[in-house]
């Protein structure tokens, strides 16, 4: 499929258009109570559709669905890199949950939630008003959906540290957009031109794998003109046979050797350590690492093959990542994660957990093929949406769903002058089957579409904002 055939294809309503015909009106009374946590791509994206395809089988008298969300809006972690390089503001990725409300019926409650009782079907939570835990759902649910996102673990790095008060502050990730883009952005801005910034990778899985990559070439550009001197080292657990990044090597292989001349790229390169320093006004990181795997005889150039460490002004340090806290804990007790503790198990047919009752859709859950992305998030939470309507309506759950993703990677900013803003883009798709590797059933890879070595372009990059407008309108509208 040609960039511009998808665009089009996602404007016009993706997956769900092939699932729905299959559905029946239903004529019980019982009632389903759905309650989704969390309100980003993947939580709001089921809940409207939860919704919308009740109403066009006549079944929405029945079909119940409740957000809670510790934010009164959603900011868009996609587009977020652009604002560290000043190119969007934050307010510009922020999205309510006023026409899933006022079109669809979704019910929204603000609110930190403690605790879900699986048993009866009751969620606990803090409100901005209650001051301490309360009942939060009206009614008991019978269908929990968890989409809470992913969360950071530090415990892998020693943060010696007496300029800040926690690693957030000391060493931003900024993947979660919100509070932390602002911090970096202004750790960014205040730096001394002539200082570096350094950003590391995180272990697989992690949220949207081309992310580090991008920010990588995002930043970079913006300190060659911003701030004249300063380099951006990038270190990255990974390694390759020909020291290309693992991920788009094609486009950002490129990017790095012909388009940032100012990029150091490390691969091979295990972030055990930070500490702090003063130098003058500036706050410095000194940022340590190993080698992350032994080296053979003949390593590869850019790997890292003995200890080695940099002097920063600002670490943009993306560490080990996991499911959601909540997500976690809800699960933990009764097999609902993996042998690591990391990730939710699901059977990716229906997004279904082992755990009764629960159903766990975006990037906290594991899957062997499908990214951690918000288009797949998106995408996930129709197949969920699609299983729970047909349970309840006693129709055979779909044999083969299919989800696809899209990713638009921008390589330069509009800062460059002889490039312009440039984009690069991918798409993937995949379907349910038998995994002849294993015997196991999952999503497989069908199909990918890239683009070749060269190839952002100016035109890509204005395709990216109509990709994201639609898929937000998808969303949120």
């Amino acid at each position: 499929m040609q960039r511009r055939e998808f665009v089009k294809y996602l404007t016009a309503g993706t997956a769900g258009q092939f699932i729905l015909p299959a559905l029946k009106a239903h004529a019980a009374v019982t009632p389903l109570n759905v309650v989704i946590i969390g309100g980003g791509m993947a939580g709001a994206t089921a809940a409207k559709y939860l919704r919308v395809w009740a109403k066009k089988l006549a079944i929405d008298a029945y079909v119940s669905v409740t957000i809670i969300d510790m934010n009164a809006k959603y900011t868009s972690n996609i587009m977020s890199n652009m604002v560290l390089t000043g190119e969007k503001t934050l307010d510009s990725l922020k999205y309510n949950y006023a026409s899933l409300g006022t079109k669809y019926g979704v019910k929204f409650i603000q609110a930190t939630v403690s605790s879900a009782d699986l048993a009866n079907g009751w969620v606990y939570g803090k409100t901005p008003t209650s001051g301490s835990n309360i009942l939060l759902n009206a009614t008991p649910f019978n269908k929990l959906i968890l989409a809470t996102g992913v969360d950071f673990d530090y415990g892998d790095i020693t943060l010696t540290d007496s300029l800040y008060t926690s690693h957030y502050d000391a060493i931003p990730h900024a993947w979660q957009a919100g509070t932390q883009t602002t911090l970096l952005r202004t750790q960014l801005v205040n730096m001394k031109a002539g200082n570096h910034v350094a950003i590391t990778i995180p272990p697989s899985p992690y949220r949207c794998p081309p992310g580090p990559y991008e920010r990588a070439c995002v930043i970079a550009d913006w300190l060659r003109v911003k701030k004249p001197g300063s380099k951006l080292y990038l270190y990255d657990p990974k390694q390759t046979s020909d020291g290309r990044p693992p991920v788009e090597p094609n486009n950002f292989g490129n990017a790095f050797a012909n388009i940032h001349k100012n990029l150091v790229y490390v691969q091979n390169a295990k972030l055990t350590a930070v500490t702090t320093s003063s130098s003058g006004t500036a706050k410095m990181k000194t940022l340590s690492f190993v080698p992350n795997v032994a080296q053979g005889t003949a390593p590869n150039p850019k790997a890292l093959i003995a200890n080695t460490s940099v002097k920063v002004e600002v670490a943009n340090v993306l560490p080990k990542m996991t499911a959601g806290a909540l997500a976690r804990s809800v699960l933990l007790a009764e097999g609902g994660l993996d042998g690591d503790g990391r990730w939710a198990l699901v059977d990716e047919k229906t997004y279904k957990s082992p755990v009764s009752k629960v159903y766990v859709i975006g990037d906290g859950i594991k899957s062997a093929n499908q990214p951690k992305a918000g288009h797949i998030g998106n995408q996930q939470a129709k197949v969920c949406a699609d299983a729970i309507l047909r349970e309840f309506s006693s129709v055979a759950l779909y044999d083969t769903p299919v989800t696809n993703s899209a990713c638009f990677t921008p390589v330069t900013t509009s800062l460059n002058s002889q490039y312009g803003a440039m984009a690069s883009w991918l798409t993937a798709t995949f379907r349910y089957g038998l995994d002849s590797s294993d015997g196991g059933y999952r999503m497989l890879p069908v199909s990918t579409n890239i683009e070749s070595p060269g190839s952002a372009s100016k035109d890509n990059f204005e395709s990216m904002g109509k990709w994201f407008t639609s898929l937000m309108q998808d969303v949120y509208s």
